[in-house]
């Protein structure tokens, strides 16, 4: 448990470091999938997500679901990354956003691992409020492999 605490202390403080043209931000998922794994997605419910947002890619970590998951002894470690590809201006301040990217989640308690790959397409204001569909299929390979597939409803708040 000790190294759990740890490891949350340290990705805590890695994604708290300042950065060129980044701002941080929370966010909150609600999924469903297919497969065994946790999908990136908050693995107790809606538990929200840090997020660090750079001109170059999106980064959401879990660490509150990290750390509930120490406190039974499992270390469940997951993140997304997306990276903005399309940024189009639309009415009332929005712009509709395309963002491809990768989710991963590792369970160390018996060794499961989910890749998928993820696309989020979705609205967002300048004042940092965002909406997202996220679709995405993969795998999940615990004792066997496995196809996995999501789909997930996003709201994030960033603040540069």
């Amino acid at each position: 448990m000790r190294t759990a605490l740890r490891f949350a202390a340290a990705l805590l403080l890695l994604a708290l470091a300042p950065r060129p043209a980044a701002a941080m931000g929370f966010g909150t998922s609600y999924g469903l999938g297919l497969g065994a794994g946790t999908f990136g997605a908050p693995v107790t419910g809606i538990l929200p997500s840090l997020d660090l947002r750079t001109d170059a890619f999106h980064l959401q970590t879990y660490p509150l679901d990290l750390l509930l998951y120490a406190t039974a002894d499992e270390l469940v470690l997951g993140g997304d990354i997306f990276f903005p590809v399309v940024s189009k201006d639309g009415p009332g301040g929005f712009r509709k956003v395309l963002q491809p990217g990768v989710s991963a989640d590792v369970v160390l308690d018996g060794f499961a691992l989910t890749a998928m790959g993820v696309g989020r397409f979705g609205v967002e204001s300048k004042s940092g409020l965002g909406v997202y569909i996220v679709p995405g299929i993969g795998f999940t390979a615990d004792s066997g492999v496995d196809l996995a597939a999501q789909g997930r409803i996003e709201m994030s708040v960033w603040f540069d």
